[in-house]
């Protein structure tokens, strides 16, 4: 087993924003929907928020020997805890994964050799690149490094779908005798002296429950292409 130091974010972002109308600017941040004038304002209202951080959401890791250079801003923005991991386990990647879209797979299409030649020696012959200069060989080798590019470029999603795939729940951090109220609160830098928590502790936010010794926590599998 081994420590990690961990940031989990700190506080509830906001789902609305008071705009004044005629300046534009934000007057005011608010979670719940609020009443206003609308001769004097006009209401914004966050989209996305399965992209977006929510308390109690593992941000950051890092081996507990480097557990001081957490700055006083994130010791404010976030809550700094302890984190015991098995070995086995690919960190920090595994309770940092984001819960990837795989849909977002680049397609692996790559043109011709001669087709890149062609089109670069058009380029070249305008004077914004040095193809022309170069062998056959040269060309080829940068061809061959340009497709393995390409290939690499498409063994992985793009997108995801939530912002962060691990965290620990609030319930779980108030049975820890964490201080959800000073937590919450971005102005107020709390740093608790708190008990490790287990990894079987963090919450599953895709699968929605706590993690299992069964769960694989490792980064999504490359496609081969």
């Amino acid at each position: 087993m081994t420590i990690y130091s961990a940031v989990l974010f700190g506080h509830h972002k906001p789902n609305f924003y008071l705009q004044d109308i005629k300046t534009g600017k934000n007057v005011s941040t608010h979670l719940e929907e609020p009443d206003f004038d609308p001769t004097r304002f006009k209401l914004h209202r966050v989209t996305g928020n399965e992209k977006r951080c929510s308390p109690g959401d593992i941000v950051s890791l890092r081996p507990m020997e480097k557990e001081y250079l957490w700055t006083p801003l994130e010791r404010s923005q976030f809550l700094i805890v302890r984190i015991e991991i098995p070995d086995d386990i690919p960190m920090p990647e595994g309770l940092v994964e984001q819960y990837w879209d795989v849909d977002s797979y680049n397609e692996f299409n790559p043109v011709s050799f001669e087709e890149m030649d062609e089109n670069l020696s058009s380029l070249a012959e305008e004077g914004k690149n040095k193809w022309l200069t170069k062998t056959k060989e040269q060309k080829q080798e940068d061809y061959e490094a340009h497709i393995a590019l390409l290939r690499e470029s498409c063994a992985y999603p793009t997108d995801y779908l939530k912002k962060r795939r691990m965290g620990i729940s609030l319930d779980t951090l108030k049975d820890a005798k964490v201080d959800l109220e000073r937590m919450l609160d971005p102005n107020i830098r709390y740093d608790p002296k708190l008990e490790v928590f287990k990894h079987l502790d963090c919450w599953d936010k895709m699968k929605k429950r706590k993690l299992v010794k069964e769960d694989k926590l490792r980064r999504i599998d490359r496609r081969e292409v």
